[in-house]
């Protein structure tokens, strides 16, 4: 079933404007995502020519889908998740729902020949990844993960910084991602299959140590307190203190993460033989990021671009289409960055610690 509906705003759309699918009608969906595909720059040689539309949005709640629509003035929502896919103007599709959900949904997508752009985890287990990511290597399309705190310009500066040795040997360092689970947030985040701030936060600074070191995690052992939203015993995990050693260089980090610490920035900091680098709200979408590096009790701020990185990475995701040029994060980064948040939760589990099973 298709409901349609006209534009308030018209759209330049040509051929070369890339169309998007929209799948799950989620707040972070209607509020961050449909700007940042529509807000892309034009096509080159075109400048009236959007180089990004979003084309449809696709719930199994059929109010949902139609109130998406029509806040978002999207001209079609669908019921039927085929009547999307069979649609010819639609390259790429955006999968933002419900982490149980994120399997059956991608692979329906690239077997109708769509590239895809999946918000974390890429699955629940590390079968799902990888199948997926068989699934559009076989296809020859492109199957990216949101880690969008990636395209962050002050944690792509952080990383351009550590290649240049600029702190010397590392020593260390910390992630901080902590925040308050707002009351309309309280939903599958605090149930299983999906739920609990492993797969909500934690895998994103797993992701993010990954990308800044260019390394994989060799072993990580986590612990938790007692949750304050959800039942005790009812398996969800509501505040993380893990530590990770790293493969190549056996460099060890502290990752805290936590549903109920507000006011607290969320924090990186490389500690080295001669200085700290260190970035505020590396992960917080409502505040501009800020690098320094600290040296002998000063701080030098260090210039950077505001963030955007969903813009950004909905950008990285079309410049792979159009040229070729590498995904922020693919597939790959997918499965192991959830294979070592899964062996944060086997560790909570052993009280010991535990190697990712990729």
């Amino acid at each position: 079933m298709v409901g349609s509906r006209l534009q308030t705003t018209r759209l330049q759309v040509g051929e070369q404007s890339i169309g998007w699918g929209i799948l799950g009608a989620s707040a972070r969906a209607q509020q961050v995502m449909v700007d940042a595909i529509r807000t892309q720059p034009a096509v080159a040689g075109a400048p009236h020519m959007t180089g990004a539309w979003v084309a449809g949005i696709y719930s199994h709640n059929e109010q949902r889908a139609q109130a998406f629509a029509e806040q978002a003035q999207i001209p079609h929502y669908f019921l039927n998740l085929t009547d999307l896919l069979e649609r010819q103007n639609i390259q790429c599709i955006y999968v933002g729902s419900h982490p149980r959900h994120h399997y059956p949904l991608v692979m329906a997508a690239l077997s109708a020949g769509k590239h895809v752009l999946c918000e974390p985890p890429l699955g629940l287990t590390i079968a799902e990844a990888q199948t997926m990511q068989q699934a559009a290597a076989y296809r020859h399309l492109h199957l990216g993960v949101n880690y969008q705190c990636r395209a962050v310009p002050a944690t792509q500066k952080l990383h351009e910084l550590l290649r240049a040795d600029a702190i010397g040997d590392l020593l260390g360092g910390r992630i901080s991602n902590t925040r308050l689970l707002q009351p309309q947030q309280q939903t599958w985040r605090l149930k299983r299959n999906g739920g609990g701030v492993l797969l909500n936060q934690t895998i994103h600074d797993i992701d993010t140590l990954r990308y800044l070191l260019e390394d994989e995690v060799a072993e990580i052992y986590a612990t938790q307190t007692p949750p304050l939203f959800s039942d005790t015993g009812s398996g969800v995990e509501e505040n993380v203190l893990a530590t990770v050693q790293m493969r190549q260089s056996r460099i060890a980090f502290q990752l805290y993460d936590s549903f109920f610490v507000p006011h607290q920035p969320t924090v990186i900091e490389i500690y080295g033989a001669t200085g700290i680098l260190q970035v505020q709200h590396w992960c917080d979408e409502q505040s501009e990021s800020r690098l320094a590096l600290l040296r002998n009790g000063q701080a030098e701020t260090i210039p950077v671009a505001q963030s955007r990185p969903n813009w950004r990475s909905i950008y990285y995701f079309n410049a792979a289409l159009r040229t070729g040029t590498p995904l922020l994060a693919t597939a790959e980064d997918g499965c192991r960055s959830l294979a070592a948040v899964l062996a944060a939760q086997q560790s909570l589990w052993s009280h010991r610690p535990e190697a990712p099973l990729l």
